[in-house]
Formats: structure tokens, C-alpha cells, sequence
């Protein structure tokens, strides 16, 4: 039996053309879109002015295109519809994400050896993020002890700049305080000498001496005697000399 003649009754050649016209026009739409021309990367052939007559509601141009191919038309048709079901039983895993277990088993989602390259990627992947992560809380504790170590750096520098500032202090008030000793040290001196001299000039002038005991402490020894004034002579002997001890009790 032809394939024309699997078709109902108003498909077949020599039936109402309109009916057979509308009928293909929604396939031609599906296959060639709604433009004058078929689609792009497509040859032209026979078969496609045919359809453009059904689009085009050419019947006599139908009527003469069926009378010399009577077979062609349906074969055509036929094999087309065939590669769309097979394309929708082909489905993309892809674009939908729902499978029945036959359709699984078909695509080899069910294959132990899929399942173990899955497993293995999933294993893959799980120990890079593990590594990952280590790597990244390795890298913030390194940071972490840098800035540490940086703080510390800086407090140590400011301790000792701060301590060499207390030395240098320390040692400036050290020179003040030992050069203002020094200096009370010789003006106590100087004065003391000053007063020994000035004592020395008095009894060298008065020729008397200067008791500076005030209590007496031992009466029964003997004191000693207020000096006298004794006229020089020409053979005196002065060789020993003035000692300033005697008088101001040094």
C-alpha cells in the first residue's frame, strides 16, 4: 500500500484542496517559518515550491505539483514528521531535569561506570574546596601573625627610643647637678679661705691672738697664755715662719 493511501481521506490526492491546504499551511509554519523563503542552510527543491503553492492557497499550482509526483508529497511529509519524533524522543538532558528510570537507563545515567566518574568528580571537586580553604585560612594566619610581629616591631622601637630619651635625661641632669656641686664646692672653699685670711690680716695687725674656745671644758690644765708684743731684735731668727693654724684653731 502507497504511503499516500495511509492518510485519511481528505490528504489524499484528489481530495478537497482547501482542506489539504489548511492542513499543511501549520506544518509548512513549523518547518519553514512564516517568511517567503525557507530557512537558511536549506535547498530548494520541488517539494518547497509545492508547500509554497499550499501556503499561498495556489490550488491549480497543488493540483499540477500532486498529478506529477503523487507519491513524493506524502513520502516527503512522512520522513520529516519521523525526524521530529525522533528529535523529541531525543531529549537534551539538559533542558529538563525529570527522567523516568527507562529514560535514565537509555541516556547511561544508570552505568556503574558513569557513576564512578561522577563519584570521582565529586571527589575531585570536594578536595579542592578542602584545599582551598585550608589554603585560605593558612594564608589570613600568616597574615594575622605579620601584623603581629609588625606591632611588636614597632612597640619595641618606640621602648627604646623612649629609654634612650630617659638615659640622655638622666645624663643632662647628672652634668647640671655635678657642675652646680662642683660650684658650691669652690665658693664654700673660697670663702672659708677668705675668712682664714681675713683672720690672719687681723691678728697681724693687732698682735693678738683669738681665743675660740668659749666654755672650758678642763679647768685644771693649764691655758694657754695671750701672745705679747715683743719688740724685734736684730739677731731674732723668723726661719720658722707664721703658721695661720695656731690662731684660727685648725
Amino acid at each position: 500500500m502507497a504511503a499516500w493511501q495511509a492518510l485519511p481521506k481528505e490528504q489524499r490526492p484528489g481530495s478537497s484542496l482547501p482542506a489539504l491546504c489548511h492542513r499543511n499551511t501549520q506544518w509548512w509554519s513549523r518547518t519553514y517559518g512564516h517568511g517567503n523563503k525557507p530557512v537558511a542552510n536549506e535547498k530548494s527543491s520541488p517539494f518547497d515550491a509545492f508547500y509554497r503553492a499550499i501556503r499561498d492557497n495556489q490550488v491549480e499550482r497543488v493540483q499540477s505539483y500532486i498529478a506529477q509526483n503523487p507519491t513524493a508529497v506524502f513520502t516527503k511529509r512522512e520522513d520529516v514528521i519521523a525526524t521530529e519524533k525522533h528529535q523529541r524522543r531525543m531529549i537534551d538532558p539538559k533542558a529538563c531535569t525529570f527522567f523516568s528510570e527507562s529514560e535514565r537507563t537509555r541516556q547511561g545515567y544508570d552505568d556503574q561506570r558513569y557513576r564512578n566518574r561522577v563519584r570521582e568528580q565529586l571527589k575531585h571537586q570536594l578536595q579542592d574546596q578542602i584545599s582551598n580553604k585550608e589554603q585560605d585560612r593558612i594564608s589570613t594566619k600568616q597574615k594575622l601573625l605579620q601584623d603581629d610581629q609588625q606591632f611588636l616591631r614597632r612597640v619595641r622601637n618606640e621602648l627604646e627610643a623612649i629609654e634612650k630619651k630617659q638615659v640622655q635625661d638622666r645624663e643632662e641632669l647628672r652634668k647640671a647637678l655635678t657642675g652646680s656641686w662642683n660650684r658650691d664646692c669652690g665658693m664654700k672653699k673660697l670663702v672659708e679661705v677668705r675668712k682664714k685670711q681675713k683672720a690672719a690680716e687681723q691678728i697681724y695687725r693687732e698682735g693678738v691672738g683669738i681665743i675660740t674656745t668659749p666654755r672650758d671644758h678642763f679647768p685644771t690644765l693649764l691655758k694657754p697664755s695671750t701672745p705679747r708684743v715683743c719688740v724685734a731684735r736684730q739677731d731674732d731668727d723668723y726661719s720658722v715662719g707664721f703658721d695661720i693654724r695656731s690662731t684660727c684653731g685648725d
